[in-house]
């Protein structure tokens, strides 16, 4: 359900926040945008509007008196939604926007809906893209191979009633990374 999601969000941003050390991101804000990030997803309007999601979960939290970094950061945690989209503006958003993305990518492969062949109904391939945009862009230090078998190891702790193997997924998770970096490199024209 949403609330086990935003857990597990909150988990990553956490995790994230400890991996790229920068002392100019408050970590309890960090963790307060991420604990509202779906919380506009119970408004009528972002059911009336699902393009709308994030974007008034910020305004609602601005308007209840909350700070930028955190309403830039749940307005923003959806970016990029394709090919060519902004990017978050902020390391909150930054940081938010890759754990909602790693979330959905780790708990998918875990119950085995893994892309094959040209077949991406979750959109894995781009959330992983834009996830790597984000660290590219925002010039974090951040060991991706290690971050995910992390994931899937807690993963494996809090699900082990899936049964599921966790360091053949995490090799998996990790060579579709590897493969989508080898084709942001690509297009940024650098040799592998």
């Amino acid at each position: 359900n949403i609330a086990e999601k935003v857990e597990r969000i909150i988990f990553i941003a956490n995790e994230i926040f400890n991996e790229v050390k920068d002392s100019s991101i408050n970590l309890q804000e960090l963790l307060e945008a991420a604990k509202f990030s779906k919380h506009d997803l119970c408004s009528e309007i972002v059911k009336e509007f699902p393009e709308l999601q994030g974007t008034m979960g910020g305004k609602y939290l601005m308007n209840e008196g909350f700070s930028k970094n955190i309403s830039l950061a749940v307005s923003e945690h959806y970016f990029p939604r394709f090919y060519k989209d902004n990017l978050p503006s902020t390391k909150y958003g930054s940081i938010l926007s890759i754990s909602d993305k790693l979330e959905t990518i780790v708990s998918i492969f875990v119950i085995g809906k893994r892309p094959s062949g040209s077949s991406d109904p979750y959109a894995l391939r781009r959330n992983l893209n834009g996830i790597i945009q984000i660290i590219w862009h925002s010039d974090f230090d951040l060991k991706l191979d290690r971050l995910i078998t992390k994931l899937v190891n807690h993963w494996y702790l809090k699900f082990n009633e899936l049964n599921f193997n966790h360091k053949k997924i995490s090799d998996d998770l990790i060579e579709f990374s590897r493969q989508r970096i080898i084709s942001h490199l690509e297009d940024l024209s650098y040799d592998k």
